[in-house]
C-alpha cells in the first residue's frame, strides 16, 4: 500500500494555486491524496478537540502522520520534563489517532550538532517509552554517514527516513518491519545550510526527476507492505503539484489533478 501527501495542508502560499483561491481545508486536500503528514505538532501540542476536528473533516481513507514536538526532540530541557511533554503528546494526539486509523508514524529529524547518535536514539527510546511507530530522519549529507544512522535508528526497532534533497537524492530506500517512510525536501543547494529558513525547501521537481523517485519508489513497494512518502517542498505551492505529479507516475487512482 502507498500513502502518499504532503508535509502540511495549512499553507495560505497554496491558496491559489491548489485551492482555486479559497481558503486550506483539509477536506478539499484529502480529495487528492490518501495521506497526510502533521507538522504543525513539532510547535505545540493541539488540543484533543482539535485532532478529532482533523479526523472528522477530512475524507474518509487519509492516513495522518505527525511530527514528534520538538520540546522533545530538540528541546535542552531534562529527561524528566521531556517524558511529561511525551505524556501529553500521546494522550492529545497519538491516542486519538490510533483509535481511528489503528497505527501512527510519528516523525522526527535527529537535530544538528548530535554527534554521539547512539546516545541520543537510547535517549528518545526512553523517553518515548519505545513507541514503535517512531520515524527518525538522519540529518546528513554524507551518504556513508546516513547509513549508519540509519543502522543504529533499525537496531533500536524504529524506523529510519529516507530521505531526497540536494545531497542525498533518494537511492537505497530504509525502512523497518515492513514499512518504509520517504520525505522529499527538494533538490535546493542551501538545505543544509545553516540560517537558510524556508529557501532550503524552495524546489520544484522536474518531470524527470519524479520518473527516477517514482522508479525508486516501486522497486521499494516490492519490499515493502507500507510506503509512506510525504513532499516537503511546500515553498510556492510545489508540494502539492509534485506529489500530484508523482500520484499519476505510481498510478494511484484518488488524486484528480
Amino acid at each position: 500500500m502507498i500513502y502518499l501527501g504532503c508535509s502540511g495542508w495549512a499553507y495560505q502560499e497554496w491558496k491559489e494555486n491548489f485551492y482555486g483561491g479559497s481558503s486550506p481545508s483539509l477536506q478539499y486536500y484529502s480529495h487528492f491524496f490518501n495521506a497526510v503528514e502533521v507538522d504543525s505538532t513539532y510547535y505545540s501540542i493541539p488540543s484533543v478537540k482539535t485532532v478529532h476536528s482533523w479526523i472528522q473533516r477530512h475524507f474518509p481513507g487519509v492516513n495522518f502522520s505527525v511530527k514528534l514536538p520538538g520540546e522533545i526532540s530538540h528541546g535542552e530541557f531534562d529527561s524528566d520534563y521531556k517524558i511529561g511533554v511525551w505524556k501529553r503528546f500521546r494522550e492529545s494526539v497519538v491516542e486519538p489517532i490510533l483509535k481511528v486509523q489503528g497505527y501512527l508514524n510519528v516523525m522526527m529529524t535527529i537535530p544538528p550538532g548530535i554527534h554521539d547518535i547512539e546516545s541520543y536514539i537510547t535517549g528518545i527510546s526512553e523517553i518515548s517509552s519505545s513507541f514503535e511507530g517512531l520515524c527518525i530522519e538522519p540529518r546528513t549529507g554524507n551518504r556513508n554517514e546516513y547509513r549508519e544512522y540509519s543502522r543504529i535508528i533499525r537496531s533500536h526497532g524504529f524506523i529510519p527516513v529516507s530521505v531526497d534533497n540536494f545531497h542525498l537524492h533518494l537511492s537505497g530506500i530504509e525502512g523497518n518491519r515492513n514499512i518504509c517512510y520517504i520525505r522529499l525536501h527538494g533538490r535546493n543547494p542551501s538545505f543544509l545550510k545553516a540560517g537558510s529558513g524556508m529557501e532550503k525547501f524552495n524546489y520544484a521537481y522536474s518531470g524527470k526527476e519524479l520518473e527516477e523517485i517514482g522508479q525508486e519508489i516501486i522497486g521499494a513497494k516490492e519490499r515493502f507492505k507500507e510506503v509512506y512518502i510525504f513532499f516537503n517542498n511546500h515553498p510556492n505551492g510545489n508540494a502539492p503539484m509534485n506529489a500530484g505529479e508523482l500520484s499519476h507516475i505510481l498510478g494511484l487512482r484518488r488524486t484528480l489533478l
